[in-house]
């Protein structure tokens, strides 16, 4: 597996590879899910980008308690998302209120 998502799905091919009782005890989210298990990392999908620094600790966490070699980044990016927000200006506005309206390139 590349890496880790917020949600992660084990499906038939790696359930062997998942220990739930030792993620849920370490304080992960699992859930068996047909012939799989699902894994989240925190409780709020949108550590992803506000909280990227929790994030990137917990999937750390889970990656030390999978076999070694199962996930292939193993360097995690200890980092704080700190960039500002986005000012789209009036010019993007209909996009983001919902008409779609999408802007012509002139000339």
């Amino acid at each position: 597996i590349p890496n880790l998502a917020w949600a992660t799905f084990f499906g038939r091919e790696y359930t062997q590879e998942i220990d739930a009782e030792k993620l849920r005890a370490n304080g992960f989210a699992v859930e068996a899910m047909g012939d799989g298990h699902l894994v989240t990392l925190t409780e709020n999908i949108f550590d992803v980008a506000d909280n990227f620094a929790l994030f990137s600790a917990r999937r750390s966490e889970l990656k030390k308690l999978l076999r070694p070699g199962f996930i292939r980044l193993t360097n995690e990016p200890l980092i704080q998302a700190t960039s500002p927000p986005v000012d789209f200006g009036p010019r993007y506005a209909p996009l983001l209120n919902g008409s779609w309206v999408i802007p012509t390139m002139r000339g």
